[in-house]
């Protein structure tokens, strides 16, 4: 039975009714997790398991699922199921949103799935049903992962500054292998009791992981230090935001310890994993991933285009060719590390992202973000609010000078023509605007 905390948040009897369930799933995650923790699959093996999978929820999909169902597609046993997923059109967000109904499955039964809301990152946000095989499948590797790192089931797993958390609270996650979790929320700018409150819980909760996006872990980093106080952890995890390679390493350094990101979206979770070398490797015993050009034909290895996901486990809600909106390319080199999985190359940034230039053309944000990182900053977002107006904020490191504001904002003006009204401000973290979800964009667009 779950251990909630008396500090837990308004709908804590929804939350203790999801944890309950997702308890029931433990056998099955245990199942799975043995068979992903055991002897390495060679890479013929895992092709296998691919296909075999694949074959299932192809079949499944077009006799349950209405909106599959009426594409008229035969899934015969005797074909080949990769040739049979190229006769499926492409998932689109919207698609799904519009026709939310006949993309859920006539058998799915709402005892056994639980749902959640895409970040809504690209607009608005997708109600998502998972079920319980798909949650244990999406935990094994999960423990998996951690496993490699040498952390156990009973892990304790700490949260900073988890949106959903007002303040402190502690409970029991069973359906992800007997984890006890440990988080707070946002604190209120200036209140220094707070602050204390939270480092004083963390460290007496004895974390054996960190895990949040990268910002928020670096956030509770720089709350540690104005605390002068110190944490012993073994493990960092983020997900959620892109990890750049130098906060990836800066926050290595600070807790003495290996840190692993994972690249997914909510809509089949985790694509992809780091592994110890920092390499993505796609989750391929739970998903199939495709790089497709703007037409729609596959990529050779290599070679960037649109990521495209096929889960293999999600019945309640299947997701088949399912459009990311991100772009990637699969790597035809075998990883150092052993991993019979195929890597996945995921640029820094996912989606792309534009600015509104004041004659109504669109532009790309890469160009300034270069412009930026040639400054020593520990964090930067663009903050467009009207079409004329353009404001940096800067989260500056120790040997940023304060007179290089007014030269970026003249670099930035020169970069982008017509230029727009250009406002260079340093600031924390903490004080950048959250998107949806909570998550700390290095872009944020208030305009419609």
């Amino acid at each position: 039975m779950p251990v909630i905390d008396a500090m837990r948040r308004d709908n804590k009897e929804q939350d203790l009714h999801a944890l309950v369930k997702q308890a029931r799933w433990m056998p099955a995650t245990y199942e799975a997790f043995k068979q992903y923790n055991g002897d390495p699959y060679s890479p013929d093996d895992l092709l296998h398991m691919q296909k075999a999978r694949l074959a299932d929820i192809l079949a499944y999909a077009v006799s349950t699922v209405p909106a599959m169902r009426k594409l008229g597609i035969h899934v015969s046993r005797d074909a080949d199921p990769l040739d049979l997923l190229r006769l499926f059109p492409i998932t689109t967000k919207d698609g799904v949103r519009q026709g939310f109904l006949d993309h859920c499955s006539d058998e799915l039964r709402p005892e056994e799935c639980v749902y959640t809301f895409s970040s809504g990152s690209s607009g608005i946000p997708l109600r998502v049903i998972r079920d319980g095989l798909h949650l244990a499948h999406v935990n094994a590797k999960v423990l998996s992962a951690l496993a490699s790192f040498g952390i156990s089931f009973d892990r304790k797993v700490l949260k900073p500054f988890t949106h959903k958390a007002p303040r402190w609270q502690e409970y029991s996650q069973l359906g992800s292998g007997v984890a006890h979790v440990g988080e707070f929320g946002y604190l209120e700018k200036g209140n220094v009791d707070a602050g204390r409150e939270a480092v004083r819980r963390s460290l007496e909760f004895h974390p054996h992981v960190i895990y949040n996006y990268p910002s928020r872990i670096d956030q509770f980093r720089e709350l540690l230090e104005r605390h002068d106080k110190a944490i012993d952890v073994q493990l960092l995890m983020s997900t959620g935001e892109p990890l750049d390679p130098s906060l990836r390493n800066r926050l290595q350094q600070h807790f003495g310890v290996p840190m692993f990101d994972q690249y997914g979206l909510t809509e089949v979770a985790a694509v992809a994993t780091q592994c110890r070398l920092g390499t993505y490797h796609i989750e391929c015993e739970r998903l199939w991933v495709e790089i497709l050009d703007a037409d729609g034909n596959s990529l050779p290895d290599g070679t960037e285009g649109e990521i495209v996901v096929t889960g293999f486990f999600n019945k309640a809600m299947p997701f088949i060719r399912y459009q990311t909106g991100d772009r990637g390319s699969l790597s035809a080199i075998r990883c150092n590390c052993g991993k019979p999985q195929k890597a996945l190359l995921v640029p820094a940034e996912r989606s792309p992202k534009r600015l509104i230039l004041p004659d109504g053309t669109r532009k790309d944000i890469f160009g300034l973000l270069r412009l930026l990182e040639e400054y020593p900053v520990r964090r930067l977002q663009i903050v467009q609010e009207a079409i004329n107006d353009l404001r940096i904020l800067l989260a500056p490191d120790e040997t940023f000078c304060a007179d290089d504001c007014a030269e970026i904002a003249g670099r930035i003006k020169d970069l982008l023509q017509p230029a727009p009204s250009v406002k260079v401000e340093l600031s924390e973290v903490a004080d950048f605007y959250p998107g949806p979800g909570g998550k700390i964009s290095n872009f944020i667009s208030t305009m419609l």
